[in-house]
């Protein structure tokens, strides 16, 4: 199964998810500050970055790192 990743405009509330394909759509308004131009993609197990190009409407592809994570759990006792 594919995994499904957040894409966001850095210091906006604008986000999308990703497809199944890694595809993704964000709608700017006409007044949108495009000074905000950092698209970030973050999941589970991706991240990455790329400069927004606002002229034209395809972006440059992302590559995004693998990160790892480690789980685990912690148990607490306490004594009374």
């Amino acid at each position: 199964m594919q995994e499904l990743g957040l894409v966001s405009i850095g210091n906006t509330k604008l986000f999308s998810t990703t497809d199944v394909n890694g595809r993704y759509e964000i709608s700017l308004t006409k007044n949108f500050d495009t000074k905000n131009n950092v698209i970030n993609v973050n999941s589970l197990r991706f991240e990455g970055s790329l400069k927004a190009n606002y002229s034209i409407e395809k972006q440059a592809d992302l590559t995004v790192s693998c990160v790892s994570m480690i789980m685990g759990k912690i148990a607490m006792t306490t004594s009374h």
